[in-house]
């Protein structure tokens, strides 16, 4: 199976750069395991440590060309790892302080509206604009 050098290139390219962005915020999760690219990346890395781990099986092999597979049951298996290691860092990591609090729903206030002889016809909402 040939590779063509644009596709090794590209994944280079776009695996390995990151956005930055000049003067963007904090926010209360930055650089924990809870951001979706620190995730993302650990996965990814673990792909391909566990590709470079069945690659370097394949020198003990008589006849490495029939074994490829390990590659990809290494690549696999590395990333089915991260994925669990950070599913249980994440559903286990307590959200930061001041994420914490109690959660609600807000509703506008509900207005009865109601007719001449002192009957409900219907409800309004309404809303204050500040």
């Amino acid at each position: 199976m040939k590779i063509p050098k644009l596709a090794i290139f590209l994944f280079l390219v776009l695996g390995f750069t990151t956005p930055s962005f000049g003067q963007a915020a904090a926010s209360p999760t930055t650089g924990s395991p809870l951001e979706v690219k620190n995730a993302v990346g650990t996965v990814l890395l673990a792909g391909m440590v566990g590709g470079v781990l069945g690659l370097s099986t394949l020198s003990f092999y008589d006849r490495p060309q029939d074994n490829i597979r390990n590659i990809y049951f290494g690549a696999g298996g590395g990333m089915i790892l991260a994925t669990i290691y950070m599913t249980l860092t994440v559903a286990t990591n307590p959200l930061p302080a001041n994420l914490k609090g109690p959660v609600g729903l807000v509703l506008p206030p509900l207005m009865p509206e109601i007719d001449f002889e002192k009957k409900v016809i219907g409800l309004s909402y309404t809303h204050n604009f500040h």
